[in-house]
């Protein structure tokens, strides 16, 4: 299912979630290679596509409660979403997984994932945070 999955959803939607190009993007406002320190994923390739895919995975389905949540918008389908990944780690499901955190654009069907986090760790993003995403989403769609 692995690179099927993969080559179904990235066709779909493009997603922009390597370190080095968010924080290049969004410098100062992200810190994506932290995040992925923080919750165990900086060197295990595998686990970070898992969760690309899941995260692909419920942008390609839209906002739904509880599970992909808009937490800001610009203009028409420019928004910033929170959404609940799985851990496969853990098997509380996606509860006690992860929040990933991505500026989403719909009408060019692409995606950056701008924060990620561990449920465990956190229970929701600071309103710190969440200015400097929403400072992303509004220099993004200048």
């Amino acid at each position: 299912m692995g690179e099927k999955y993969i080559e179904k959803y990235f066709k779909e939607f493009d997603i922009v979630w390597e370190p080095d190009q968010i924080d290049e993007i969004f410098f100062g406002y992200t810190n994506l290679k932290k995040d992925f320190k923080k919750i165990g994923l900086k060197n295990c390739i595998s686990k970070q596509h898992k969760v690309i895919n899941s995260i692909v995975y419920e942008i390609s389905n839209g906002p739904r409660a509880n599970i992909n949540i808009v937490l800001y918008e610009v203009k028409i389908k420019n928004t910033i979403n929170k959404i609940r990944v799985k851990n496969e780690n853990d098997n509380r499901g996606k509860s006690g997984g992860y929040r990933a955190i991505c500026l989403v654009d719909m009408n060019n069907r692409i995606s950056f994932l701008l924060h990620i986090y561990s449920k465990s760790e956190k229970e929701n993003i600071n309103q710190n945070e969440y200015s400097n995403f929403k400072i992303c989403l509004e220099e993004y769609v200048k």
